[in-house]
């Protein structure tokens, strides 16, 4: 007997059922089915959990990046439900946010103990992986040399190597060299603003205005759109300099404008960075600025160029710890790819 089309269409559909019953079963939830026969999952730490079926699910491999921004607790989420583990992260840049911790809990630990995330504690010398067990990346390949240069002498001994000579752009109408600080000290009206319990800078926002204007003129004659990212480390800057931006937008119209706060700037990265520093004042007080894992992303950033904003004389005076000291020796000692202009 021949079998015509629609015992055939009837055929092709029960096969069908068959093998969807044999994947997810009679529940019409399929999410473990579809994760089980994924290849790749990609997703946060914390937000994979949120994943329906997530738990039914065990994977061969994790790799967990920005692994210095993870607590131990979200970390432990997507490593739990795997066999093997790699943990890719910097520790010399920027740790977790913590709120404060309450008395009862410090009596009862170090404070240093409580802040450690994972990535510290299996780098730890003594209770830490075996060296079998780990590798250290030498090798940057986001920053051009000179950049590079700068944050591997300041931030890492020297030992960071930087093989990138170029990324194509031509700047060299635009700043005067790859690394250049603008120094606020000769105006008027460099000081800093407090706002609460944040601080602002609205001759550093002016400055940067300038700088944006120029770098436009420079790449639209190259037929170009690159990425700009403005940093600062207080969020009133942060929200000058978005204001600024926003209003400033069609004046730029082929750079890709990003204001952020450097840490919410961590592993990212952008053509030019721009990093206001914000801080000068008489008393020669740093406050956060003073941490070098911060300073470190804040000049990481940049991929073909790093402009700095900012009272320089201030940042040479401040006494105790000081992470901007080293860099503006970096900056003096290095004046093929370095400078320092002056903004009157």
């Amino acid at each position: 007997m021949a079998t015509g089309p629609i015992e055939v269409a009837c055929r092709e559909r029960l096969r069908l059922l068959e093998d969807w019953q044999l994947r997810v079963g009679r529940s019409s939830d399929f999410n473990a089915a579809l994760l089980s026969s994924a290849q790749v999952i990609a997703g946060t730490c914390v937000g994979v959990a949120g994943v329906k079926g997530m738990e039914e699910v065990a994977y061969d491999l994790c790799i967990v990046d920005e692994a210095s921004k993870a607590t131990p607790t979200e970390i432990l989420i997507p490593m739990a439900r795997s066999r093997r583990w790699i943990i890719v992260g910097d520790p010399k840049q920027l740790p977790p946010f913590f709120e404060d911790f309450g008395d009862e809990l410090l009596n009862n630990f170090d404070d240093a103990e409580v802040r450690a995330t994972l990535l510290d504690r299996l780098l730890d010398a003594q209770a830490g992986l075996p060296k079998s067990n780990r590798a250290r990346l030498r090798n940057q390949y986001r920053m051009i040399e000179p950049i590079g240069d700068l944050v591997s002498k300041c931030f890492y001994g020297g030992d960071l190597e930087s093989p990138i000579r170029s990324h194509g752009l031509k700047l060299q109408h635009a700043f005067p060299k790859p690394v250049t600080w603008y120094s606020t000290h000769a105006l008027a009206n460099r000081g800093e603003r407090r706002e609460g319990q944040t601080f602002s800078n609205p001759a550093e926002v002016a400055a940067i205005r300038s700088i944006l204007q120029r770098l436009q003129f420079v790449i639209k004659a190259q037929k170009r759109r690159i990425s700009v990212a403005v940093i600062a480390g207080y969020t009133a800057q942060v929200e000058a300099l978005s204001d600024m931006a926003s209003r400033g937008v069609a004046e730029w119209p082929d750079l890709d404008v990003t204001c952020n706060s450097v840490d919410a700037f961590q592993g990212r990265q952008a053509d030019v960075c721009i990093y206001s520093v914000v801080r000068s004042n008489d008393a020669n007080k740093l406050g956060f600025l003073k941490e070098r894992p911060r300073l470190n992303v804040a000049l990481s950033r940049g991929k073909s160029a790093l402009v700095i904003v900012g009272d320089q004389v201030f940042c040479r005076a401040v006494r105790g710890r000081n992470p901007f000291k080293k860099v503006i020796e970096h900056l003096d000692k290095h004046e093929a790819t370095c400078t320092t202009e002056t903004l009157t």
